[in-house]
């Protein structure tokens, strides 16, 4: 009978001991979910400002704005339109002898 009583003694304080563990472990668990929730709280409030920032400053009329503050641009002319036959090819390049000669050693060696 003593023998099974110090076996129970033995395995309650060892449950209380897991219990005490778990109950701690949970807590930390607990408080590490509420940060990060509160953070995702946080980062939803900060998007949502960026959202209104953006929306703000990508207003059109405000982009006109400062379009004509800024840039020189001006509409298109129908004169400025022409045609892919009126462009003049490119010259080809003249390359100096010791070039030519690297070149053709290159395309040689390459597929």
């Amino acid at each position: 009978m003593r023998g099974v009583t110090v076996v129970t003694l033995i395995m309650l304080i060892a449950v209380s001991y897991g219990l005490y563990r778990l109950k701690y472990t949970v807590e930390a668990q607990r408080n590490h979910v509420t940060a990060i929730e509160n953070q995702i709280e946080t980062d939803k409030r900060a998007i949502k400002v960026l959202r209104a920032e953006w929306a703000y400053l990508t207003r059109p009329q405000r982009l006109e704005d400062l379009s004509k503050d800024f840039m020189t641009l001006e509409p298109l002319r129908a004169g400025q339109i022409s045609n892919l036959e009126d462009i003049p090819e490119r010259p080809a390049e003249i390359l100096p002898e010791e070039d030519a000669a690297d070149r053709t050693e290159v395309s040689e060696v390459a597929p």
